[in-house]
């Protein structure tokens, strides 16, 4: 990938299969728990669910994007206060394909880092304890529709997530799997500011 996130041009998901992304109707299949320091201060990771796709999504999914991949789910990130996804490489994906239902606020940014004496991208799991270590390395603001293809071996975080965040994942293990021809245009990098 040329740049850590790209906006892919795939067909909305239906409001049917989007009305049904609600916590409660799916079997949870994945929590996390995770802290990080920011500025001396202890950051618990933000509350994180994820839940299998049911099987008319994940047909839909196969009609539309791709009918090879690794997993795909429901996430839910957030809940009422102000919450940070803490710096983290994916454990279970090294490109993942994001839809946003819900961006879970105005201002929530995806931000990349790179860790200190260490490699841009990273092993599964890498989880970094302190931002004083980090330098970012990219900033994008993804909104209510949009489809993302991420680098998940580069740290990243989510920063400012002020409500409930709704996504879509769609899982690779392997890059070379990843629906690459359907990059619609480069992402660019923003300023808080901003949005795409």
């Amino acid at each position: 990938m040329k740049n850590f996130i790209e906006y892919l041009d795939l067909p909305p998901l239906p409001t049917h299969l989007v009305e049904v992304a609600d916590p409660l109707s799916y079997p949870c299949s994945n929590t996390r728990t995770a802290y990080c320091k920011r500025n001396g201060e202890i950051i618990q990771d933000a509350d994180y669910r994820r839940f299998s796709v049911g099987s008319e999504l994940a047909q839909w999914i196969g009609n539309n994007i791709s009918s090879v991949y690794d997993n795909a789910g429901i996430c839910f990130h957030g809940g009422l206060a102000l919450q940070t996804a803490c710096p983290h490489s994916d454990r279970k994906r090294k490109v993942g394909l994001l839809y946003v239902i819900d961006p879970g606020g105005p201002e929530v940014d995806t931000v990349f880092w790179q860790e200190v004496d260490q490699p841009l991208h990273r092993e599964t799991g890498a989880l970094p304890s302190s931002y004083q270590d980090l330098t970012e390395v990219g900033r994008y603001r993804l909104g209510a529709g949009d489809w993302a293809l991420i680098d998940t071996t580069v740290i990243h975080s989510v920063e400012n997530i002020q409500g409930l965040r709704k996504t879509l994942h769609v899982d690779w293990m392997d890059p070379a799997l990843a629906p690459y021809d359907k990059i619609l245009v480069p992402a660019e990098r923003i300023e808080l500011s901003q949005s795409r």
